[in-house]
């Protein structure tokens, strides 16, 4: 488990999947590209944000792979929005 230091979150790339739209296929490499993560681990004032969705700006943050894993390190300050209520 990577353990990130105070003021950083893990995050973990979620795949972007093909869609079907008004019956033609679009491929992930036609469809705007919108990266999307999902928090797997953080300090513990942010503890509440394991398990969300969010969006960080571009080129930020480390990239670190773990048991054949790729992580994500980024200061919260890189976090832009989330998901969820």
């Amino acid at each position: 488990m990577i353990i990130p230091t105070s003021g950083r979150l893990v995050l973990q790339k979620i795949k972007q999947e093909e869609t079907i739209q008004k019956g033609s296929l679009i491929l992930p490499s036609s469809q705007p590209k919108q990266d999307r993560y999902r928090v797997v681990n953080c300090p513990e004032p942010n503890q509440t944000l394991v398990g969300k969705i969010v969006y960080i700006d571009k080129y930020k943050g480390i990239e670190v792979t773990y048991e054949d894993e790729k992580y994500l390190v980024v200061s919260d300050e890189d976090i832009v929005a989330y998901e969820g209520q």
